[in-house]
């Protein structure tokens, strides 16, 4: 009988047989020998540093010393601009940072489309691909363009919301235009991040008399209504 990994790790299936592996979502989750290798269909594990090193060719991150391949060549890992050299800057790429030029890299951080190499937009703060050219790891395809996945705001660039409501899986999003209590179809409209019943929702921490914080403190307030669980319903609402 097959024993389940404990804890924090889980059964990842190679050519000679499954085995367990830590879960991660940053690199700073691992070992000093390893890296978060967010390629995985179920999600990151850590996973061994490679030998290659800055500027050799690779196609995959786990091929490099630093944890990082661009798709072509391996690049150099940083925690300021002040370790890259030239015109390089220390940007934050996925779960780590390396030092790159523009036209920014798949995954890096961006504030505007023009920004990242062609062929990738700036979606959610990360120049990501269209679905059709295959989405990294770390994301999924909404709307036919790749979208970061989240489990929280904490996970998705500043300005970002994550939008747990409009696709199958929470994704991060760029903040809508219209405003907490205001008519809405879908959550992507709303800055706030959540349309329910209509009406996008306020952010806990900005709840009227009658409102209850849902799921938990960095949710949305939502009105309370007199229906116990179990009960049949039409609106989150009742």
């Amino acid at each position: 009988m097959e024993r389940p990994c404990g804890d924090g790790y889980r059964c990842t299936q190679f050519a000679d047989g499954d085995f367990c592996f830590p879960t991660c979502r940053f690199d700073e989750d691992c070992a000093a020998s390893a890296f978060c290798d967010l390629d995985f269909a179920a999600g990151g594990i850590c996973y061994w540093l490679g030998t290659a090193e800055d500027g050799d060719e690779c196609r995959r991150h786990r091929e490099c010393r630093s944890g990082y391949c661009d798709g072509q060549l391996c690049r150099q890992t940083c925690s300021s601009d002040n370790d890259c050299v030239g015109d390089n800057r220390c940007v934050s790429v996925g779960p780590r940072r390396i030092c790159t030029g523009l036209p920014l890299p798949v995954q890096a951080a961006c504030e505007r489309s023009s920004a990242c190499i062609d062929g990738l937009n700036c979606i959610a703060g990360q120049c990501l691909p269209p679905c059709d050219a295959g989405c990294p790891g770390g994301t999924i395809c909404h709307g036919a363009a790749c979208h970061p996945r989240c489990e929280t705001i904490l996970d998705c660039r500043p300005g970002r919301v994550c939008n747990a409501f409009d696709g199958p899986e929470p994704i991060c999003t760029d903040r809508g235009l219209t405003e907490a209590d205001a008519a809405c179809e879908a959550s992507a409209e709303c800055s706030t991040g959540l349309c329910a019943d209509g009406r996008c929702r306020a952010r806990c921490g900005q709840c009227q008399d009658g409102d209850r914080c849902w799921p938990n403190q960095s949710g949305w307030c939502l009105p309370a209504g007199v229906q116990e669980p179990g009960a049949v319903c039409d609106n989150h609402g009742d």
